[in-house]
């Protein structure tokens, strides 16, 4: 019975000195810092469910801040983590020094493929993929997707009418999911998933996993806490079996119908259909310019098509959310964009085309301020590959050290941005746009790794938005609890039902 004890008490001691030892790390470097807690470092507040991953880094980013400094430290766990507060320093990650902070740093494993996406491929793989794929993001193809973004929209207006036969509320999120896995599923895989008319269908559950309150908690402590290469011999898995199974059999079906009817389609389908092909890859560059590049596996494949279709459809459904929830308190904003809309409509002879929708200036300021406050994505992970020297001061951050890029935070700076949490599109009018602090704003990162598809995304969620701030009438309901952040996944998110009240316009 003693003996139980002793070590118990023993593996106490060990623990409490283990992480005394580890919350130095700043202070012996010489670096200001949020002083930590044990156990959870500067994540408590995450852990007990107060606030989300991007709330936190942006608090720790304010405190560093509030101390007059550029830069500072804060942990998770006992894991140090570098933040800089300084556009200057910030621009110098994204851009100057990228080939120290080349990789994003998650969790990727053979045998986990569907890890092996774009966002997580790193060195070499992420250069080849990325610059194969980046045609099929070009202007000239998201005229080609535009359509078929309308043509779903007919579909969420018919569903919308529907939910509102009997009242006049609406918990909005869940239909935007739909209407944008639909758009997602089309655009990028040439796949009808009529989510929209069917709420159970199989792959918005499978999408909807990856961001799932439980996996969110589950995959953000292990992954971030244990070291990578742990995990990789214990083969540990961040995607659910039976979906991993799902989108095989999903690519391998449309792989087959396409090569039996010769359906060329040329979307991000095809073209990473023909990066799994030797012929083809043999005649191509390598990011060296050496020729002959090599193919991509069947599972790295597949990754692909997954990472964007996950990517494009929570985080395009959540930003028009928080658009229609912002102009819904902001009445005079939403009639400024309705008449924006209508004007702009109006020369187009009221035909939505994908030129119309460029040329509604208020709405794209209406999407840069959501953006601004809510962020799809709040921080920006980045890993120090090899040490680095930060300009304009002599420290330097240690290789395999963690940087996060508070979005959230330096989007919120009330130094570059006045009244900081009020909702104001005016800041991203033509007369305002140079007096953006550079690399105060990144909703989509910036440098070599900006998001391939932010065009698809911006587009996707502009439709989205035009079409129900034309029709109805939108206000916050009764029943809408103050907004909050989920405090489970990376994806900035509301923790409650977003419930608006629509009123059609005739």
């Amino acid at each position: 019975m003693i003996l139980p004890v002793v070590l118990f008490f023993t593996l106490c001691a060990y623990l409490i000195y283990f992480y005394r030892k580890s919350h130095n790390y700043w202070k012996n470097r010489g670096l200001e810092y949020v002083k930590p807690t044990i156990p959870f470092g500067n994540f408590s507040n995450f852990y007990s469910k107060k606030e989300g991953f991007g709330e936190t880094f942006a608090k720790i980013y304010g405190e560093i801040k509030s101390r007059g400094v550029r830069h500072g430290g804060g942990y998770y766990f006992w894991n140090p983590l570098y933040i800089p507060t300084d556009p200057v320093i910030i621009k110098d990650i994204f851009i100057s020094s990228f080939e120290h902070f080349k990789n994003h740093g998650f969790y990727m494993v053979k045998e986990d493929p569907m890890t092996q996406h774009l966002f997580n491929l790193e060195d070499d793989k992420w250069r080849d993929v990325r610059a194969k794929l980046s045609h099929c993001f070009t202007s000239g193809k998201m005229r080609n997707m535009f359509n078929v973004m309308v043509e779903h929209t007919d579909v969420l207006k018919r569903v919308l009418k529907e939910e509102l036969s009997d009242k006049s509320d609406v918990k909005i999120k869940k239909i935007l999911v739909r209407y944008t896995t639909d758009v997602v599923s089309k655009c990028l895989m040439g796949v009808n998933t009529d989510t929209l008319i069917n709420d159970k269908a199989e792959i918005l559950w499978h999408g909807s996993e990856f961001f799932s309150k439980t996996w969110g908690y589950i995959n953000n402590t292990i992954v971030l806490l244990i070291p990578r290469a742990i995990l990789q011999k214990l083969n540990f898995r961040i995607t659910p079996k039976e979906t991993e199974v799902f989108f095989k059999d999903l690519f391998k079906n449309i792989k087959s119908y396409r090569e039996k009817n010769n359906d060329t389609r040329n979307d991000l389908f095809d073209s990473v259909l023909k990066l799994s092909d030797p012929n083809y890859t043999s005649n191509l560059n390598d990011f060296n310019g050496k020729k002959g590049m090599e193919p991509l596996n069947f599972d790295i494949t597949v990754a692909q098509c997954y990472g964007f279709f996950v990517a494009g459809f929570e985080t395009s459904s959540t930003t028009i959310t928080f658009a229609l929830y912002e102009l819904a308190k902001n009445m005079d904003k939403q009639d400024l964009l309705r008449q924006d809309i209508n004007d702009t409509l109006k020369k187009y002879n009221n035909e939505l085309t994908y030129d119309s929708v460029q040329n509604m200036e208020y709405l794209e300021m209406v999407l840069k301020e959501t953006l601004r406050l809510y962020p799809a994505f709040p921080f920006i992970p980045r890993g120090c590959n090899k040490d680095y020297k930060v300009p304009g001061t002599d420290f330097v951050v240690k290789k395999g050290t963690g940087v996060i890029l508070s979005g959230m935070g330096i989007q919120r700076d009330p130094e570059y941005w006045p009244n900081p949490e009020k909702f104001e599109p005016q800041r991203f009018s033509i007369q305002n746009r140079d007096k953006i602090v550079p690399y105060t704003y990144f909703p989509f990162g910036e440098g070599p790794r900006l998001c391939i598809a932010h065009r698809f995304g911006q587009l996707q969620t502009k439709v989205g938005i035009l079409t129900l701030i034309k029709d109805y009438k939108i206000t916050i309901n009764e029943a809408m609890k103050p907004l909050k952040f989920g405090s489970y996944g990376i994806v900035l998110a509301p923790r409650d039902d977003i419930w608006l009240n629509f009123e059609r316009i005739n």
